[in-house]
């Protein structure tokens, strides 16, 4: 017996089966690779896991060897910057992971983290047993590693910070050439004018949250009582809105904006939002 109190053979059992995931993940990186048209080969690949596995042990975050990963095949590759994209993302405001789970979904070899200010998102996300990592931190102090893709659906403009220090912080995450995906509201008269509004609502008594919990079920009779009343703290918030000095801001911390396009809105009540795709350079 072992020091421990684990038999040889138990302890044999256990490495061995270590070593079997870790070649089943070195496969499963291989075949995946080879899909998107990578010409390495198995060898190779097995070469930049283990060593990004070795090193990243030693950095800091969560996601170290994930960079690491994400570097090697960059160089490996440089005609393929989409290898690299592969290998690390982050869900920024993620929730319950449902965009977080919907990545993994559409690129099982993701290395995906997501990161919310909310316990209860947390341990509700942590609880669906998926591959993804979830972290509950404030994300401006948060130091998680650095990513390929963050990618942020209608947060970006609820964080209460400075402009110019939210955009630092958004490029000290990425990675040269790494993309931010984010939806966020337009600096739109219609998007003024809401605002107009919330600040008249942020005047009204409490009280006037259950009457206008009772007014969305009405509106919404397919959604969820819990859900509607979680979303009406958002009535009362006043959130920045991505017009010319948010972009100059961004710009400046050396995020370039490639893709600028309409997005769907569910409601009425909601701000207009648009599709923006940054690049750090």
């Amino acid at each position: 017996r072992t020091a421990g109190g684990m038999t040889r053979s138990a302890t044999l059992a256990a490495l061995a089966a270590i070593l079997l995931g870790a070649q089943l993940s070195v496969l499963r990186w291989h075949w995946l690779l080879r899909w998107h048209g990578s010409p390495l080969g198995y060898g190779a690949v097995w070469q930049i896991s283990y060593i990004s596995w070795f090193l990243g042990s030693f950095l800091p975050g969560a996601a170290g060897a994930d960079a690491l990963r994400g570097l090697y095949l960059y160089r490996a590759c440089p005609e393929n910057r989409l290898l690299a994209l592969l290998a690390i993302a982050l869900d920024l405001g993620t929730g319950t992971g449902d965009l977080a789970l919907a990545l993994l979904a559409q690129r099982p070899a993701l290395a995906v983290s997501g990161i919310d200010f909310s316990p209860a998102n947390i341990a509700a996300a942590n609880a669906r047993g998926s591959a993804a990592r979830f972290a509950c931190a404030d994300y401006l102090s948060w130091q998680g590693g650095r990513f390929r893709l963050v990618v942020a659906d209608s947060v970006l403009h609820l964080i209460d910070a400075p402009i110019g220090q939210l955009a630092a912080k958004l490029a000290a995450d990425l990675l040269p050439g790494g993309l931010l995906v984010a939806t966020v509201p337009d600096a739109a008269l219609r998007n003024h004018a809401l605002l107009l509004l919330r600040r008249g609502y942020r005047a009204t008594p409490p009280a006037m949250d259950r009457l206008m919990l009772a007014l969305a079920m009405r509106l919404y009779p397919g959604l969820l009582r819990q859900a509607l009343a979680d979303r009406l703290p958002y009535l009362r918030l006043l959130p920045r809105l991505f017009g010319a000095a948010e972009q100059a801001a961004f710009a400046a911390a050396g995020l370039r904006l490639e893709v600028l396009r309409p997005w769907p809105s569910p409601s009425l009540a909601k701000l207009r939002h648009r599709l923006m795709v940054w690049r750090r350079g």
